[in-house]
């Protein structure tokens, strides 16, 4: 997931939001006042869009898991920057053999092909690169969209149970799994 720090209103980094989320990439955009309040932390990469915030990104992504911290290139438009961002902290977070691949449009598990709608692919997304559990409020800061929001924990429950019935139509089982006052995670074992 890419989190975009920006300390400005600009129209430039919600666009990026709004063009990383339309190609299923796990995205938010916040203030780094907000950053530490509001869950943010700890992000897949970190997008700065400014030298001078580096510093205080830094700080507060060490007070939770390090995240990737990148500073933007304005030579690049910000969606293309993040996504090659975004890319690259994948490319080396994902397990070889993993079960699951994540297309643009569909998942792919035990060698079928099972399509998603564009949440559900950013879900799966931000829960592939994840190595601990995520929370509803966090899958919705970065994979709900303005017509979906306000933030609503139950609007991710949905979508995950969504994921879990097409993928058990399929193979007889479900690939998240919620744990009580943690939230959600693959189920890695199961899925061969």
């Amino acid at each position: 997931m890419v989190l975009i720090a920006d300390n400005t209103e600009r129209k430039m980094r919600n666009a990026a939001r709004d063009a990383l989320l339309e190609m299923g990439i796990p995205c938010a955009v916040a203030h780094t006042d907000r950053i530490e309040q509001d869950s943010y932390l700890p992000a897949g990469v970190i997008v700065v869009t400014e030298r001078y915030l580096l510093d205080d990104v830094e700080y507060m992504s060490r007070l939770h898991r390090p995240s990737p911290i990148v500073l933007y290139n304005e030579d690049i438009p910000l969606p293309d920057f993040a996504l090659s961002a975004y890319r690259d902290y994948c490319r080396q977070d994902m397990g070889q053999g993993f079960p699951l691949s994540v297309r643009d449009d569909s998942i792919l598990v035990r060698g079928f092909a099972i399509p998603m709608t564009k949440t559900e692919i950013r879900i799966m997304r931000m829960l592939l690169c994840a190595d601990y559990w995520e929370s509803a409020e966090r899958l919705a800061l970065y994979c709900l969209d303005k017509r979906q929001r306000p933030i609503n924990a139950k609007s991710i429950a949905v979508h995950i149970c969504n994921i879990n019935n097409k993928v058990k139509r399929l193979i007889g089982m479900g690939v998240i799994k919620k744990k009580r006052y943690y939230g959600y995670s693959l189920v890695y074992s199961d899925v061969k």
